[in-house]
């Protein structure tokens, strides 16, 4: 691999990798793909439970399905999906205290999560966000539900509520969120198997050094050295931020402050899988559960149930909690899934699971979690990272993507955006 040159070197074969790849390819310029992983996809990743339905250990639903591309994709390789419908208001199902929520008490959560959206939005026209961008400072924290609040913020962000920018989270898209039966992480695989065939790739190769101060690009790898005319970095900002790949010379002081604003948090997701006929079409979608006093503190949880494909459930964990389950071990998190699963539909759920499989991005080595969050003040590095260095260093991947953070279809996006850059400029 020594003497070994490109056009365009694209390092990391996650979405935002593979989308570039794909424009890249089809103008007929010499392209490879390189990621340290043994797999293409990156956070798009499907393994299978016990029962045979497929479960994403990384992103698991097609937001925004109106306008994500993935949605097309998935009919044309004849993927199906689920109802999109299942985070709206009208189709939430919440536990209170082991019993099913009162109209008073749903009220009262809705009611409690607007007040804090309106909050965040009267301090954006007010112009005072440079000066108070944390989500937590939005919060009554007197409010029965507010640690059910938090632990949905976290969920969504990747990271506790009082390290999240408001100005970040008010940019995020809104519309329908489809799961994808038979696993988002296969439907990318099967995508990008369209086109990979045509250039080389290289797994398992770890960029250790980006040399990108003469003429072209040297890169080192664990499998050697590769030169390009120019490189397009797609890696998650938990890479970067850890200092495993070395560039010389470093990056500008505004690049590399934009990665640091923008941390790679942690989602984990703990996957049950069930007997058949465990739960029926009305136990589908989305619950969280809220619990006044159990085990000497005020208990929350999430989860989504499926039945295409195997019945499942996914619990999600965001934040410092994912990342203290995630140290425990796996026996902890699935105690705490059995326990949101529990609330809902009592002890003797218990006996009808049989599988499990859980996430753990916090300690992922190729990663350093599962998506980026913007720092309190730090929502403007996203459109920093969309800068060109020297005519051929070029970012891609979900940070990157101003409005459509932390999803799959934002990754596409941005690694469309950067291919067209780089075509521009040959």
């Amino acid at each position: 691999m020594s003497n070994t040159e490109f056009d365009i070197l694209v390092i990391g074969a996650g979405v935002a990798g593979l989308s570039a790849t794909e424009v890249l390819v089809e103008k007929g310029y010499s392209v490879c793909l390189v990621d340290a992983a043994h797999r293409i996809g990156g956070r798009a990743y499907s393994k299978q439970l016990p029962n045979s339905a497929w479960f994403d250990l990384g992103c698991s639903y097609l937001h925004e399905g109106e306008i994500n591309p993935f949605t097309k994709i998935a009919g044309e390789l004849d993927f199906a999906l689920e109802d999109g419908k299942r985070f709206e208001k009208s189709c939430l199902k919440m536990t209170v205290n082991g019993s099913e929520a009162s109209a008073d008490e749903l009220s009262s959560f809705n009611s409690f999560v607007d007040n804090c959206s309106l909050r965040m939005e009267n301090a954006k026209s007010k112009g005072v966000l440079a000066d108070v961008d944390d989500i937590a400072s939005y919060i009554d924290w007197n409010h029965r539900f507010a640690k059910l609040h938090s632990h949905l913020l976290s969920g969504l962000n990747a990271s506790d509520v009082h390290q999240q920018s408001v100005l970040d989270y008010l940019k995020t898209g809104f519309g329908l969120d489809y799961p994808v039966v038979g696993g988002l992480g296969k439907l990318v695989e099967k995508w990008a198997f369209r086109f990979l065939h045509k250039i080389p790739l290289f797994l398992n190769c770890k960029v250790v050094k980006i040399d990108w101060g003469g003429q072209g690009v040297s890169v080192t790898t664990s499998r050697g050295q590769m030169r390009a005319k120019k490189i397009l970095l797609t890696v998650s900002t938990g890479v970067v931020n850890s200092g495993n790949i070395r560039f010389d010379p470093d990056l500008p002081s505004e690049v590399s402050e934009a990665f640091g604003n923008l941390p790679c948090g942690v989602l984990n997701k703990i996957g049950l899988s069930f007997k058949d006929n465990t739960f029926s079409a009305s136990d589908t979608g989305w619950h969280i559960v809220s619990s006044d006093y159990l085990g000497r503190k005020p208990y929350v949880g999430s989860f989504d149930v499926a039945i295409n494909g195997g019945q499942q459930v996914v619990a999600f964990v965001g934040g410092s909690e994912a990342e203290y389950i995630e140290k425990n071990g796996e026996p902890d998190a699935i105690a705490y899934a059995t326990t949101c699963v529990e609330q809902t539909f009592g002890s003797n759920i218990k006996k009808k699971i049989n599988g499990y499989i859980c996430s753990a991005w916090a300690g992922d080595s190729l990663t350093f979690g599962s998506y980026s969050y913007a720092k309190p003040g730090g929502s403007a590095s996203r459109e920093v990272l969309n800068q060109v260095l020297a005519d051929r260093v070029y970012f891609a991947g979900e940070a990157t993507s101003v409005n459509h953070f932390g999803t799959v279809h934002g990754a596409y996006f941005s690694g469309i955006v950067s291919a067209n850059k780089i075509l521009n400029s040959f």
